[in-house]
């Protein structure tokens, strides 16, 4: 495969950029988090507005759960020239606190250690207070 300098050249998206009137492309991947499954929509084309408006089609806006209040789609702009979409729907701030990184290192930690077995359970709180009672004091 030959490459080019004009990352747009190689973009299915830089052909669009040249056309006279602005369009959107909009390519839908949904990939299964749990293996390579990859699920291609076929691309769905949408205007862009005036002010750089665009509507995704209903179904997608309702699939991506993009018709609740406050939903957003984070947008990335990367250097092959794709335009990509990601939805995302805000956090409460009464939630904020467990979405910030370090504490999902430390759930990440903790998925880490009960795959790898390294959990005590116990049938009853009792038991759970006996075996805390029995630890050496620090």
């Amino acid at each position: 495969m030959e490459s080019t300098a004009d990352p747009a050249a190689r973009s299915p998206i830089g052909a669009l950029t040249r056309l006279s009137t602005p369009v959107a492309v909009l390519q839908y991947y949904c990939v299964a988090a749990a293996g390579a499954t990859v699920r291609r929509m076929t691309p769905t084309y949408v205007t862009v507005q005036a002010r750089g408006t665009i509507a995704l089609p209903a179904g997608v806006r309702k699939r991506h759960r993009l018709d609740e209040p406050g939903a957003q789609v984070q947008v990335i702009e990367r250097d092959d020239g794709v335009i990509e979409l990601h939805p995302t729907l805000p956090v409460p701030a009464s939630q904020a606190w467990f979405w910030n990184e370090e504490w999902q290192q430390r759930e990440r930690e903790v998925d880490d250690a009960v795959a790898g077995g390294q959990v005590t359970t116990f049938d009853s709180a009792a038991d759970l207070v006996a075996h805390l009672r029995s630890l050496p004091e620090e």
